[in-house]
C-alpha cells in the first residue's frame, strides 16, 4: 500500500507529500524501515515541519480521496493531525 507524509502546515492546515517510490524501495532494500525511508525521501520538502510535526500515513488511511468537488475540498481544509491518524475536523 503506497504510503505519504501527512504534516500541519503553519496556518493549521495539513498537506500531503508523496515520495518517490524508487527513492523509497531503494534505501527499504538498503535496510531501512519503510516508514523511516518515506519520512526521509519527503524531508526535504517539509524543512518548515518541527521535529515530530509529521505523520506517515497509508494512502487508503486518508479521510477522502482527492478531488475536485465542493464537498471534497471542503472537507479536505479541515484535516487535522490527531492520534497519529488524519482525521476530519469539526
Amino acid at each position: 500500500m503506497p504510503k505519504k507524509v501527512a504534516y500541519t502546515r503553519a496556518d493549521g492546515g495539513v498537506s500531503v507529500v508523496s515520495p518517490n517510490q524508487e527513492m523509497v524501495a531503494a534505501l527499504v532494500a538498503d535496510g531501512v524501515i519503510e516508514d523511516e525511508a518515506v519520512a526521509a525521501v519527503c524531508s526535504s520538502a517539509m524543512s518548515d515541519v518541527e521535529a515530530g510535526g509529521s505523520i506517515v500515513v497509508d494512502v487508503d488511511d486518508l479521510p477522502a480521496k482527492a478531488g475536485s468537488s465542493p464537498d471534497e475540498v471542503e472537507k479536505r481544509k479541515r484535516w487535522k493531525i490527531e492520534g497519529g491518524a488524519v482525521v476530519v475536523g469539526a
